[in-house]
């Protein structure tokens, strides 16, 4: 599941991946989400990325209409497979300075932690039922 910090973060990632594909007129629906992650993988970090060796510009490309997966998606692929980490956080491309997303893996995430998505009252979309790590209609 992919989020943004804030709606202009999530409308100028929509945009970005759209732009110049034949979609980019496709209605989109946002969700807020209540989140509690212990294990997330802060490529926002000096430490992180001391550690990766890597210079933040590098994490900022697009894979939109590429055929090959950006360093940031395979990092990402590689965390989720490793079930070491419940979320990455990184830099906003889209929004250039200041935006973050957070890319949840689902299967990752186990309590205590838990991803609620929130209806316009700002409660879990539940339909009474108990809570489970992950609600999403997804």
């Amino acid at each position: 599941m992919y989020f943004g910090t804030d709606v202009t973060v999530t409308r100028a990632e929509y945009e970005e991946m759209w732009k110049g594909l034949g979609g980019a007129d496709q209605p989109a629906t946002e969700f807020i989400a209540e989140v509690n992650l212990q294990r997330v993988r802060d490529l926002t970090s000096p430490a992180t990325l001391k550690a990766l060796k890597s210079m933040p510009k590098r994490f900022s490309r697009t894979g939109a209409g590429q055929n090959t997966p950006t360093l940031t998606q395979l990092l990402g692929r590689a965390i989720s497979e490793d079930k070491s980490f419940s979320a990455i956080r990184y830099p906003s491309a889209a929004t250039g300075k200041g935006g973050l997303n957070l890319v949840i893996f689902r299967d990752c995430v186990s309590p205590p932690d838990f991803v609620n998505i929130l209806g316009p009252t700002r409660k879990p979309l539940q339909n009474g039922l108990k809570p489970s790590p992950i609600t999403s209609p997804l």
